[in-house]
C-alpha cells in the first residue's frame, strides 16, 4: 500500500551522498580531482569544504552513466505525483538526488513527496489474504500513487495456501498498482494480488508496507 516508510533506488541515491559518500572521503582523502565543467555556483555552495568539492566532481563523473543527457549543472522540472517506491527514476533526477544529498536538502520532488494519502504503518501480525491472478484490463484510473485497475473476471486464479484471496474481491474492488502505472484498458494484467485493510494492491512487496 502507498507509504514514505520505504523507498529503493531513488533514497538509495539520496543516502549515498548525504551520508556515505561523505564518510568515504573522510577515509581517503584526495586532493587530486577538477572541478572542470562545474557551475560556479555549486562551487560556491560547498564554501570551500573539499569533501563537499570531491563530492562535486564525483557526481559529474558519475552522471555520464544516466541516459539524457544528465548532468550536475542541470536540474529537471518535473514533478512526480506519487514517491517512486520500486523503481528508477528517470536519469536527471537521480542526479538531483545526489546532488541534493552532498548538500543535505530535501529530497528532490522528481521522484518523493512530501505529503501522501491513505498512508498506513507496517502492521507485522496482519494477515494478508493473496492470490495469483491473470485478467483483461477494462478500465485503468491513475492514482496519487499510481493507478486503479478493473478487470474483467479472472482468465485464472489461484488463492494462496494459507490465506487464499477470493476472486470476488478483484471484481468489487479492482486493484490498485503502488508506483509507475504501465497498464492501459484491453490490456491483461498478471501477478500476485494482496487485499490490505479492505483495498487489493498488485505485486505488494515488503518494501510497499
Amino acid at each position: 500500500m502507498p507509504t514514505q516508510k520505504y523507498t529503493s533506488e531513488g533514497q538509495s541515491d539520496y543516502f549515498a551522498t548525504r551520508t556515505c559518500l561523505k564518510k568515504y572521503f573522510v577515509e581517503t582523502d584526495d586532493s587530486n580531482y577538477s572541478l572542470s565543467y562545474i557551475k560556479q555556483e555549486l562551487i560556491e555552495k560547498c564554501d570551500n569544504n573539499r569533501f563537499c568539492l570531491r563530492g562535486l566532481a564525483a557526481i559529474r563523473d558519475a552522471s555520464v552513466i544516466y541516459s539524457e543527457n544528465a548532468h550536475i549543472n542541470h536540474k529537471t522540472a518535473h514533478i512526480s505525483p506519487y514517491t517512486i517506491f520500486n523503481d528508477y527514476p528517470k536519469g536527471q533526477c537521480r542526479v538531483d538526488t545526489l546532488r541534493a544529498g552532498l548538500f543535505n536538502e530535501k529530497r528532490p520532488s522528481c521522484w518523493f513527496k512530501d505529503f501522501q494519502s491513505d498512508r498506513y504503518e507496517y502492521d507485522e501480525e496482519y494477515i494478508y489474504e493473496e492470490a495469483q491472478a491473470v485478467a483483461d484490463i477494462t478500465e485503468v484510473t491513475m492514482t496519487s500513487f499510481g493507478c486503479h485497475v478493473r478487470t474483467a473476471y479472472p482468465n485464472a486464479w489461484m488463492g494462496s495456501y494459507f490465506n487464499p484471496l477470493s476472486e470476488s474481491e478483484l471484481m468489487m474492488k479492482g486493484v490498485n498498482v503502488v508506483g509507475a502505472c504501465p497498464y492501459k484498458k484491453g490490456q491483461v494484467i498478471s501477478g500476485s494480488m494482496t487485499l490490505f485493510r479492505g483495498s487489493l494492491y498488485l505485486n505488494l512487496r515488503n518494501t510497499d508496507k
